[in-house]
């Protein structure tokens, strides 16, 4: 049985917010406090295989600023359960 909950309505009109290309807007972005900007490009990590990937020392990922931007650039990873 069906019960309608009267006033709750989603909005058909969504607003999207565009999204700015930077590393920190990056899926590859790994947080830390080991870098002056607090971010550092994981794109080398992400990149191998999700089996056999092993995390290397922080100081091996470069440190990247939040306003920067390179040819990696994406907003999610490509995975199996897509």
């Amino acid at each position: 049985m069906h019960r309608e909950i009267p006033n709750l309505r989603m909005s058909i009109a969504t607003k999207l917010i565009p999204v700015t290309k930077s590393c920190a807007s990056c899926a590859f972005v790994i947080l830390t406090d080991s870098s002056t900007t607090e971010l550092r490009c994981g794109y080398s990590y992400y990149k191998q295989p999700a089996v056999t990937r092993k995390q290397e020392r922080m100081d091996t990922y470069p440190e990247v600023a939040q306003d920067a931007s390179c040819g990696h650039w994406t907003d999610h990873f490509l995975t199996i359960l897509q």
